[in-house]
């Protein structure tokens, strides 16, 4: 007979820290590869998750400003939040947060998104289009902020195209001496 194993204490209140964590400010831009054929159940699983993470991000104590752009080819590149629309990103507001109606118009313009298709991908044009947005966001008063793209694929061919080399250590990009932070998530269907 095995015996069970012995589960350590909880830790006392005392040693638990309850300090607010450190925030940044930060923009990011959510760069979703609509290249491949997703059937109908795939696109909403696939809308309902990148919504569901938009919305906990916004609903945050940090101050984010969010945008979504959705990319194929050249062709086909759709800004469905840009990070300059101020009904969904407004740093007037203290904390950026969203009241309920807004945060529900906000996740369901992206949950109501259809995926596309196209035979091919241009990732390099996805990425010009978030990085002019980024750009063209930055005033005295946002200069600061950290910028982020998080690439969502679940393309296979998304990474060999010719234009653009994927590597695993890619972490950034340096556009007019400012720092953007590249996050990949290549999700296995």
């Amino acid at each position: 007979q095995t015996p069970s194993p012995t589960v350590p204490p909880l830790p006392e209140a005392a040693d638990v820290d309850d300090t607010p964590c450190n925030t940044v400010d930060v923009d990011m831009v959510f760069l979703v590869d609509n290249s491949c054929n997703l059937d109908a159940s795939e696109c909403s699983i696939q809308q309902q998750g990148i919504a569901t993470f938009l919305a906990a991000i916004k609903s945050s104590a940090a101050d984010p400003r969010v945008a979504y752009i959705a990319y194929a080819t050249l062709n086909l590149i759709d800004v469905v939040i840009d990070i300059s629309d101020s009904r969904f990103n407004n740093l007037s507001n203290p904390n950026n947060n969203l009241d309920p109606q807004t945060l529900q118009e906000f996740t369901d313009r992206v949950r109501n998104y259809k995926c596309g298709g196209a035979d091919a991908t241009d990732l390099l044009s996805g990425i010009d289009a978030a990085v002019t947005m980024l750009q063209q966001s930055v005033t005295p008063e946002t200069q600061h902020r950290t910028r982020k793209i998080i690439i969502f694929s679940n393309c296979q061919h998304t990474w060999t195209s010719g234009d653009v080399c994927y590597d695993e250590s890619l972490e950034s990009l340096v556009v007019a001496n400012q720092s953007i932070e590249v996050v990949v998530v290549n999700i296995k269907s």
